[in-house]
């Protein structure tokens, strides 16, 4: 599925999910996040090395759940 199999999200809505299962609208919102950096400094690099790795590979994909129509 994405890169990181090995580093799961321990916080919020995907909580448990490792970082290759996380919408890319997720990831891209938490790195957006002003207190993102200080309360998760350790997921900074996994976020932003799959987000690259779906941006090569065409990868991205999106919670249903989260669309707004």
């Amino acid at each position: 599925m994405g890169l990181r199999n090995d580093v799961v999200v321990m916080f919020g809505k995907h909580l448990g999910a490792t970082v290759a299962e996380t919408p890319s609208s997720y990831i891209r919102w938490c790195l957006e996040q002003d207190w993102f950096e200080t309360k998760y400094p350790d997921l900074i690099d996994p976020f932003e090395e799959e987000l690259k790795w779906r941006d090569d590979f065409d990868g991205h994909f999106e919670d249903r759940r989260d669309m707004r129509y």
